[in-house]
């Protein structure tokens, strides 16, 4: 029974973070049309298997955009993820913290901080960081799929369980 969503989490921690980035700056490229989304999703599943090869060229573009942009906060959730992946996680956690100074909106940013909080071993922070992007994105599966890893790791399994079939539904929700 735990097997697939511990499988599912672990897909979210690993690839989901850079898909939501790429929806994330489709969303305010402003395009409209489901072929253009599809597009969109379709060239970031792409790019995000070249970033899961070459975290370099992923932090040298998002370096980049933030020396085109300093006030790019979804470049800087970007550049925290690529620390993250990278076990660089007090840049992770200061990349995530500028991003939502910039935006303290963006959803994303409070899962990679939560996230880099849960590996750094501080589970309150990271439950606080899930919820509050829970708050401003209910439909954030992975913020649901964070809840229920923190909640799993206290044995509370009753609401790892609950947290973990949230985010399940979701994903299927989208598909």
């Amino acid at each position: 029974m735990w097997k697939n969503e511990i499988k599912y989490y672990l897909f979210f921690l690993g690839i989901f973070p850079f898909l939501v980035l790429f929806a994330t700056a489709f969303r305010r490229a402003g395009f409209a049309h489901k072929e253009h989304q599809l597009g969109v999703l379709n060239a970031g599943l792409k790019e995000t298997h070249t970033v899961k090869e070459n975290n370099n060229s992923a932090d040298h573009a998002f370096s980049k955009a933030l020396e085109l942009n300093p006030g790019n906060d979804v470049a800087y959730a970007g550049l925290g993820n690529i620390y993250q992946s990278q076990g660089r996680l007090q840049q992770a956690e200061e990349c995530f913290k500028k991003a939502l100074e910039l935006n303290p909106g963006n959803d994303v940013a409070y899962v990679g901080l939560g996230t880099t909080y849960q590996f750094q071993g501080y589970s309150k922070q990271a439950e606080e960081c899930f919820k509050k992007a829970l708050e401003l994105n209910p439909g954030n599966d992975v913020a649901y799929a964070g809840l229920g890893n923190i909640y799993q790791s206290q044995g509370r399994l009753q609401q790892a369980e609950e947290y973990f079939k949230k985010a399940l539904e979701l994903i299927e929700f989208q598909e």
